[in-house]
């Protein structure tokens, strides 16, 4: 989900002598066979990857807040990928709701536009692909700003991701033969 394909990453690495890589895109493992195609017979390992969107419940106040796990070093992909088209889903359906929001509140429809960005699968969708369409749209000058006046928690346009809890994506991660990390470990609080 950088601005890089897997293809294009795995050679990247390759040039600056990374010797060790791991894919985590958003959701998906779909471009690890790319990765590892292009890794073949190169100076290069590619550790299979995700970055899980899950939910968390602060049993005091029982507020979701998203907290994002890597998964790692993957065996059985088999349940993985289970709930991995489940998320597929939750995000297409989710960019949807945040297009339509933003409608009213820009005066046009992006949705056809940012769709495009992501060759036509919707599920493939973040909110950065949307913020992206609204610099290239002239609706703001940096994406940072789309999130600042829209689409970030608390304004107009922001569409909870209701993702799998905590707890069972470490399980399907470990169902998976593969190990939990903590994503973006200094966002949390």
């Amino acid at each position: 989900d950088g601005t890089l394909t897997p293809a294009l990453l795995v050679q990247a690495a390759i040039e600056k002598g990374i010797h060790t890589l791991a894919l985590t895109d958003h959701d998906t493992m779909d471009g690890l066979k790319i990765a590892e195609q292009v890794a073949k017979n190169q100076p290069i390992q590619i550790i299979s990857g995700v970055e899980i969107s899950s939910q968390w419940s602060r049993p005091a106040t029982q507020k979701s807040y998203g907290v994002h796990i890597v998964a790692l070093n993957i065996k059985n992909p088999e349940p993985l990928q289970a709930l991995l088209e489940e998320q597929k889903k939750i995000r297409a359906e989710r960019a949807k709701q945040i297009c339509d929001l933003l409608t009213p509140l820009i005066g046009f429809d992006i949705y056809a536009d940012v769709i495009a960005k992501v060759d036509g699968e919707a599920d493939r969708i973040t909110r950065t692909h949307i913020a992206k369409t609204l610099v290239d749209k002239g609706v703001v000058a940096r994406p940072q700003q789309a999130f600042d006046k829209y689409i970030k928690e608390g304004k107009k346009a922001y569409v909870k991701f209701d993702g799998l809890g905590l707890e069972e994506t470490i399980k399907i991660i470990h169902e998976s033969q593969g190990f939990a990390v903590l994503a973006h470990p200094t966002r949390y609080d």
